[in-house]
């Protein structure tokens, strides 16, 4: 797969989340990957956004801020954010918040395969829904 996407989106008051499935309860995450890009003023917000590691009922089991500047305002491009290795159940989520505003945010890459695996939505601020379009472009690397 060469990273295209059906399409790109910014959750104004959500953020973008996946579930993910491993065989057994040995695993751990040790990097996150989301495809974007960028948007608003020229120069980067001086503030991180959040990745949660949360369990199957959406519950934060481990939280990782990065610098907005991680992503520029150019063609969106994958980028991975390596993490302390995190043990995670066999089924679990893994959601980006940038709490986006006019002025900044990223557009998450989707593409149109809508598996229902991709969710909006972000840990503690109620249920999270289910993502119609397609699919979040983001993967785990774990060992």
């Amino acid at each position: 797969d060469d990273g295209a996407a059906a399409g790109k989106s910014s959750i104004a008051g959500g953020g973008h989340a996946v579930k993910f499935a491993v065989e057994g309860d040995s695993w751990y995450v040790t990097s996150v990957s989301l495809h974007g890009s960028r948007y608003g003023m020229p120069r980067p917000p001086k503030e991180n956004f959040s990745v949660w590691i949360c369990s199957e009922d959406f519950q934060p089991i481990a939280t990782f801020q990065f610098p907005y500047s991680s992503y520029t305002r150019e063609a969106p491009v994958w980028k991975a954010f390596r993490i302390r290795p995190t043990r995670v159940p066999a089924k679990f989520i893994v959601c980006f918040g940038f709490n986006p505003q006019a002025t900044k945010g990223v557009f998450v890459s989707y593409d149109a395969q809508g598996s229902g695996n991709s969710l909006v939505g972000v840990p503690g601020n109620g249920q999270a829904k289910p993502f119609e379009k397609g699919d979040w472009l983001t993967f785990v690397s774990s060992r």
